[in-house]
C-alpha cells in the first residue's frame, strides 16, 4: 500500500509503510492512502499505530472530517482550501517552528512612544499604534501567517517612522522653548 503524507504544509508521497517509517511521522502528521476518503491523522489509521511507538497512541474516529481543506484524491489533489470554513488552518500553524525573517518593530515603537510623550503627545499617540501593529506582525509571523505579518509589520514601521519625526520635532519644540524661556528669566533676575 502506498501511503502520502504532510510535512510543512506539503504533500508528499507516495511511501511504502517501510519508506514511511523513515520519515519519522507523529501522531499528528495528516496521513492518506487509497481506500480513505480524506485525509487523517496518523494516529487514525490503525495500520501505523507501529510507526509511532515513540508516543501515547490512542485510536479512535474521527468526529468530523479530518482534513476538509485537501482533496480526497491524493496524489492528484492539491490543497482547495487550506483555511477550513472558519478561517483557521486545520493544520497546526507554523509546524516547523520555522520564522519568517522580519524586522521586529516592537521595541523601536515602544522606545518612540514613551519618548512621545516626554516630549510631544502626538508622537506617543501615534507610537502606541505602532505597538499595536507590532504586536500582530509578531503574533502572525509566530503562527506562520507571512502574509498578514507582513502587512502588519509594514504599518508597524511606517507608525514608528512617522512617531519618531513628531519626536524629532517635540525635542526641536521643547529645546528652542526652553532656551527662550531661560533667556527671557535671564532679564527677571
Amino acid at each position: 500500500m502506498q501511503y502520502f503524507i504532510i510535512v510543512n504544509g506539503t504533500q508528499k508521497g507516495p511511501f511504502s509503510k517501510e519508506e514511511l517509517r523513515l520519515q519519522n511521522i507523529t501522531i499528528k502528521t495528516m496521513v492518506w492512502h487509497e481506500g480513505m476518503s480524506d485525509w487523517a491523522p496518523a494516529a487514525h489509521v490503525p495500520e501505523l499505530a507501529d510507526l509511532l511507538v515513540n508516543e501515547t497512541v490512542k485510536i479512535a474516529p474521527p468526529s468530523a472530517p479530518a482534513n476538509p481543506g485537501y482533496s480526497a484524491n491524493p496524489p492528484y489533489g492539491q490543497p482547495v482550501n487550506p483555511y477550513n470554513s472558519y478561517g483557521n488552518n486545520p493544520y497546526p500553524d507554523n509546524m516547523n517552528g520555522n520564522i519568517a525573517p522580519h524586522t521586529n518593530w516592537m521595541p523601536w515603537a515602544i522606545v518612540f512612544t514613551i519618548l512621545g510623550f516626554c516630549t510631544s503627545c502626538i508622537g506617543g499617540i501615534i507610537g502606541i499604534f505602532a505597538i499595536v501593529n507590532a504586536n500582530k506582525a509578531n503574533n502572525y509571523y509566530n503562527m506562520g501567517m507571512d502574509a498578514q505579518g507582513a502587512a502588519n509589520n509594514s504599518s508597524a514601521k511606517t507608525l514608528t517612522i512617522l512617531a519618531i519625526i513628531f519626536d524629532v520635532i517635540g525635542i526641536i519644540a521643547s529645546i528652542a522653548y526652553f532656551s527662550y524661556f531661560s533667556a527671557n528669566m535671564a532679564q527677571y533676575v
